[in-house]
């Protein structure tokens, strides 16, 4: 495979970096560099966030990582990575706006087309909170050829609840291209935060105080008076935890917008030195 094969509009080179710094990280940067001279690409190439890359070589760099460490967990560790808010990047806000898991589950066909080339994503919902998710290949691209890109979609997959601060998704794989499968497939589920818990426990505490008044004789007004302090109290815990939520979000936002706009103004004022330099070599010939 060539340095132009490697740099083929595939996949985005932004989910790699992880992959990289495991490998520089566990076995050195010199080890990464020998592995990558066939290629005629360096590490520092394979981390440009707007490039784009070769399918089969991710394939390849993820094999070689598994048979290096000897376990299929750093591909489980790595994927999870991926969707950190470091590694998506500028995106992170945008995703964490789509509100919930499920949004995120069935727009996967979206987004992925930002990141993705090589993949037609399927998504049908089962019941609430439980989907299967398929991906094929698109016309004239690869499948999937190794079972090491079918268990990091897994842990991936589990991971995308982790964004709102829910526990992973449970994702198993029903069908598989490499085993016969016109497609592979998950099945996902996964649990919905809940901001009504503080008002529930309020109101059971209400309703054993209640019921504690009465027996002692404490006329029933008391009693539903205490109920409904109980219910409030817990209202007002379960406002204070969205509205802390919402402030966090709403930081990580504006931080986030003010990186893409940095890296838009860089990335600006390089295409303007490049297209000067350019005018002056033409001006010399």
């Amino acid at each position: 495979m060539t340095a132009n094969e490697v740099f083929a509009q595939e996949l985005s080179a932004r989910f790699i970096i992880p992959y990289l710094d495991a490998w520089e990280q566990r076995f050195g940067k010199d080890e990464l560099s020998r592995w990558l001279q066939p290629f005629e690409v360096t590490s520092e190439q394979l981390r440009d966030e707007t490039a784009w890359i070769s399918f089969r070589f991710c394939e390849q760099l993820a094999d070689q990582l598994v048979r290096r460490s000897g376990s299929t967990k750093i591909i489980e560790e790595l994927a999870r990575k991926q969707l950190e808010p470091d590694n998506i990047g500028s995106l992170y806000p945008f995703i964490r706006y789509l509100g919930s898991p499920a949004m995120l589950y069935q727009n996967l066909p979206r987004v992925s087309e930002r990141f993705n080339k090589v993949s037609y994503i399927k998504v049908v919902q089962v019941q609430p909170r439980h989907l299967r998710i398929s991906y094929a290949a698109r016309p004239g691209k690869p499948h999937i050829g190794t079972k090491t890109i079918c268990i990091g979609l897994t842990a991936q997959l589990a991971a995308v609840p982790t964004i709102w601060g829910l526990p992973p998704a449970v994702v198993r794989e029903v069908e598989c291209h490499l085993e016969g499968g016109a497609a592979c497939t998950f099945d996902v589920k996964w649990i919905q935060r809940m901001y009504a818990l503080g008002s529930m426990l309020g109101a059971g505490l209400g309703a054993f105080g209640l019921v504690g008044l009465l027996l002692a004789g404490m006329h029933w007004g008391l009693g539903v008076g205490f109920m409904t302090l109980a219910t409030m109290i817990g209202r007002c815990i379960d406002g204070r935890r969205a509205l802390k939520d919402s402030l966090a979000f709403a930081d990580l936002q504006q931080r986030s917008i003010t990186t893409l706009l940095e890296d838009n103004e860089r990335r600006f004022s390089e295409a303007m030195e490049e297209s000067i330099k350019r005018r002056e070599a033409v001006s010399h010939s």
